[in-house]
């Protein structure tokens, strides 16, 4: 790690062990993931035990969102270099039916062809 801080003039600030106040940056972003995180489980309804997922889906959405920080650009663009398309985005913990193909089907005439599923966020290359 030294040897990277020196090859890239990285000046590293070291904060005493046990002191997230002197990080004020990534503790607001902790704070603001956290925030996102808890509201859309109350809003969803289900249970904490998801919260890994909501945590993953409010990063997705916080990083296909323009930053003010960047000039207003989104930070997954300047990273990935290709633009962003928000249709992926669902709401997190709704209903979805995915259909069951013919082959695998074992249902009457007029039962349900489909099994009834949960979102709970995008793929990372979706």
């Amino acid at each position: 790690m030294k040897a990277l801080i020196k090859e890239e003039n990285i000046w590293p600030e070291v904060t005493p062990p046990d002191c997230p106040q002197l990080n004020g940056c990534s503790e607001r972003f902790n704070l603001s993931i956290i925030t996102k995180c808890r509201a859309m489980l109350l809003d969803s309804g289900l249970p904490l035990e998801f919260w890994e997922m909501s945590i993953l889906q409010a990063a997705r959405i916080y990083n296909a969102l323009p930053h003010k920080t960047v000039g207003m650009k989104i930070t997954y663009a300047l990273f990935q270099r290709k633009s962003v398309d928000i249709k992926f985005l669902k709401r997190f913990g709704s209903v979805v039916y995915r259909l069951i193909p013919r082959t695998k089907q074992v249902t009457e005439k007029f039962e349900s062809n489909g099994q009834k599923c949960l979102i709970l966020g995008t793929r990372p290359n979706s």
